[in-house]
């Protein structure tokens, strides 16, 4: 009974900030006192707040969990990345700590030789996934992190690494 009416409340909250919102959108011709609020809670939608802008985004849930292991970028470019002249990029971040999530979650569910390689063309640090020998066996990689994480690696790439 209780979550039903905290479920009723947050909806009756939310259509009225919906109605609220929407009626104050359009110019009226004629001047007239806003519409004082019905509801005293602070959760309130203020129209003058911007919402902060997205810098580098993952879709996934945060967990209170132990952090996986990962070797930090300056020990991960290793003979690993020379074995093979392929790699999956997932993602490019302006933020090292950003791609060094990224780069943990990779490692965690690939369990793969994941990097974090600094661009300095680009002032991105790319998280690059395995190392493979031909382009073909990359792509099919790709395609299976796809399969299984489609929110997270729909725009991994397959990517050469370049020769040291």
């Amino acid at each position: 009974m209780r979550a039903q009416s905290f479920m009723l409340y947050g909806v009756s909250l939310f259509l009225l900030c919906m109605i609220n919102a929407c009626g104050g959108s359009k110019p009226s011709a004629e001047k007239s006192n806003p519409p004082a609020p019905t509801s005293t809670s602070d959760q309130a939608v203020k129209p003058e707040e911007k919402a902060p802008t997205r810098v580098d985004t993952v879709n996934g849930s945060m967990q209170e969990t132990k952090k996986p292991e990962y070797q930090s970028p300056q020990t991960a470019v290793s003979s690993q990345q020379t074995a093979g002249s392929f790699a999956v990029q997932a993602g490019a971040y302006k933020m090292q700590d950003n791609a060094e999530r990224i780069a943990a979650i990779a490692k965690e569910r690939f369990n793969r030789s994941v990097s974090v390689i600094y661009d300095n063309v680009s002032g991105l640090y790319k998280v690059m996934v395995g190392t493979f020998t031909t382009k073909e066996d990359a792509r099919q990689f790709r395609d299976q992190m796809v399969q299984q994480f489609p929110a997270d690696y729909k725009d991994a790439w397959v990517s050469e690494i370049a020769p040291k």
